[in-house]
């Protein structure tokens, strides 16, 4: 059993990440919660949990320095991250500070379970190394870096005895990690075993090359990936390591039929940030699957932010709109909903193609449920999950997502109940316009129908009146924003499309029996 603990100073949300995936069925046992981060330092110093869910933004420790503050301490915990802060650096920070994910709020059930699977991975690797022919030398350097961790308290005299003892010289020298990905190139019909040994030889030359220039040394190798570690003198230029790099990568690829994708981490100058400069070039190389540059460095990338959370479910609500009516925008509409993805979730690859599969299984559960898809689609879009998967940039997740769009456009082309369609178009229209002045005429000149015809058969098709259903989605919006925003009862009024603050809140007392304030402060006590 892996033990937990989960840290965020709201309430709602600590019960939220409990109820939102089934724990125990990960092996995960949450062993306590703290509101505040220095309650959560003390709480993992006592616990010594293998897991830690955490906000970033709290009171007393933020959730970086609560991250620092376990790292110095020694706890072998695996750090995830939610915020509700889109910003590069705080994901960048997050990952070289040796977080395992930075999740988005509101989190999504499958991003999570994502990610706890990912930390899980890490645990269970934690206590062996996973390399190819691990030397000696190799597994002492390992080592080291398990032991570093980012903790600027290790002593300095015992790593520059431990290197000296493997010859290693570090006296006065200057560091950068570099992480080196392999990859065959599209028609190599090698078998899996033979690009195992391919690999291994590739690795082998970055090694021997490393060593006879002395340029520094490798610090691990898995399958797909091999970590390595240049040793500068103070003067030596970004040109020279550029250079190396660059070599290195000519070397691997001598006679074989390989690509070669690298991240240049940050340059340190202090022994103790060694593994900074490691997790800073893995952070730097998995950004390729967003900029698809060979080489990647850590210092030059930034991303600002224009798009939030808001503006994805917009942009899905009027993809499927656009596909309740047939129209041929569909694909530009998709484009831009996978643009707003991409500055959503820029350098987090895994949380980038699990809101891509989210937008795919829910657009294709509405279709369904619409009666403008047959229910087999739900296995297709099951299908087409595991192939984005494996995409290796989102470039090609983006393609393969339009390519499902496309199929599915043309299936609901084909026709489907008529009937249910213009109902599903009507109720689709009605949940993106709510906020608007809609009235029953109004919108049976969308419809193009008489405002009596079009009450008679909304009532058929919904089974309520348009009025009933109209306050129903308004009074829904006006809940989800009571719990997750600050803002005061008459702003949540005019955000859900009330002017007459008083009938609002006769509605809202109707809905959930309570006053928009009673309502809150009750949610907040839960």
């Amino acid at each position: 059993m892996i033990y937990a603990v989960l840290a965020d100073d709201e309430a709602v949300i600590l019960k939220g990440l409990k109820k939102l995936i089934d724990w125990k069925r990960l092996g995960i046992e949450i062993a306590g919660e703290a509101s505040d981060g220095q309650e959560a330092l003390d709480l993992i110093l006592e616990k010594r949990p293998q897991l830690v869910v955490s906000d970033i933004s709290m009171p007393g420790l933020n959730g970086l320095e609560l991250l620092k503050q376990v790292k110095a301490q020694e706890v072998p915990t695996q750090v995830i991250f939610v915020s509700g802060y889109q910003e590069f650096s705080y994901a960048r920070d997050a990952v070289k500070y040796g977080a395992v994910d930075y999740l988005l709020k509101p989190v999504e059930p499958e991003e999570l379970e994502m990610a706890l699977q990912k930390a899980i991975g890490q645990i269970d690797d934690q206590n062996r190394l996973n390399l190819l022919a691990t030397s000696e030398k190799e597994d002492k350097v390992y080592q080291i870096f398990q032991k570093i961790n980012g903790s600027q308290e290790y002593a300095r005299e015992d790593l520059y005895e431990q290197f000296s003892n493997m010859n290693i010289d570090i006296n006065e020298k200057q560091f950068v990690g570099v992480a080196f990905r392999l990859y065959f190139l599209k028609g190599s019909q090698n078998q899996a075993k033979m690009q195992e040994l391919l690999k291994f030889s590739a690795y082998n030359k970055i090694q021997k090359l490393l060593e006879d220039k002395q340029w520094g040394f490798v610090v691990k190798k898995d399958m797909n990936t091999c970590y390595v570690m240049f040793l500068l003198e103070k003067e030596d230029t970004r040109n020279q390591t550029d250079a190396r790099v660059r070599k290195l990568i000519a070397a691997a690829n001598e006679g074989q039929k390989l690509a070669i994708k690298c991240g240049i981490g940050e340059r340190v100058a202090d022994i103790g940030a060694l593994d900074l400069a490691y997790k800073t070039s893995r952070f730097a190389l998995e950004l390729y699957y967003f900029t698809e540059e060979d080489i990647v460095w850590y210092d030059v990338v930034q991303k600002e932010f224009r798009q939030s959370f808001d503006s994805y479910q917009e942009g899905c609500r009027t993809l499927l709109e656009a596909f309740l009516t047939g129209q041929d925008s569909v694909r530009q509409e998709a484009e831009q909903v996978l643009e707003v993805i991409r500055s959503l979730h820029f350098g987090n690859r895994f949380a980038a193609i699990n809101r891509c599969n989210m937008m795919i299984s829910e657009l294709t559960q509405e279709l369904c449920n619409s009666y403008l898809l047959e229910e087999y689609w739900i296995q297709e879009q099951e299908k087409h999950i595991e192939e984005l998967r494996v995409k290796p940039t989102y470039r090609l997740t983006c393609a393969c997502v339009m390519d499902y769009l496309e199929r599915m456009l043309a299936e609901v082309k084909k026709g489907g109940n008529r009937e249910f369609n213009e109902a599903a178009r009507i109720r689709q229209y009605v949940e993106a316009h709510f906020r608007e002045n809609l009235t029953l005429e109004s919108m049976a000149q969308v419809v193009n129908m008489n405002p009596y015809y079009f009450s008679s058969y909304f009532k058929k098709h919904m089974g309520e009146n348009f009025k009933n259903y109209l306050t129903d989605v308004r009074m829904k919006e006006a809940a989800r924003l009571l719990m997750r925003t600050d803002f005061k009862a008459y702003e949540v009024a005019e955000a859900v499309g009330y002017r007459n603050v008083r009938q609002f809140n006769e509605n809202f007392k109707g809905k959930y029996g309570k006053s928009p304030n009673e309502f809150r402060k009750e949610q907040k006590k839960e």
